[in-house]
């Protein structure tokens, strides 16, 4: 349940979060994947697909792909990268039906599930064109990149510091 998964995120980022940012080597994939980020969410602004969902998200459309329940495929490693990214997650639900993680402005959270990066519904679909398609797709094709790195990198120093005696 996405509640237990919220909750191990909180565990590990009181207990290893300052330790983690400290290490350069995380320090700086984390600055990578929030750069990637960044770049993502300007052109997916500037194509119109944050207002497009958003408007979807908050209006129960059916078929919004930000429906209730699509907060359970995160795992507690995603959700620890949004707090060492700065984000609050949220622990309950501020539009009715929809993702825990929506809210009046879109997604709350930074650190994004694939599907929630890579998903097309039919309306966007129609109206972006196949170059800005391709366009949308190499630059959260970085962003997924990078978060895999991220996410990578975390589990490793979860299993190899994070065991270790940290006095």
């Amino acid at each position: 349940m996405i509640e237990e998964e919220i909750f191990k995120a909180k565990t590990l980022h009181k207990r290893y979060g300052e330790e983690m940012l400290k290490n350069h080597g995380l320090f700086e994939l984390m600055e990578k994947y929030r750069k990637a980020i960044e770049i993502s969410y300007e052109l997916m602004k500037e194509m119109g697909i944050i207002t497009t969902c958003t408007v979807c998200a908050k209006n129960h459309k059916a078929g919004s792909c930000c429906f209730q329940g699509v907060e359970e495929w995160y795992d507690h490693i995603l959700l620890l990268i949004n707090f060492l990214l700065g984000i609050h997650v949220a622990d309950s639900c501020k539009v009715i039906k929809g993702c825990l993680f929506v809210g009046n402005r879109g997604c709350t959270l930074l650190a994004r599930h694939a599907f929630c990066i890579n998903y097309l519904c039919p309306a966007l679909n129609s109206f972006l064109t196949n170059s800005q398609k391709d366009k949308l797709w190499a630059v959260t094709g970085d962003e997924l990149y990078s978060g895999w790195e991220v996410e990578k990198a975390i589990r490793h120093w979860i299993r190899e510091d994070g065991n270790q005696d940290h006095s």
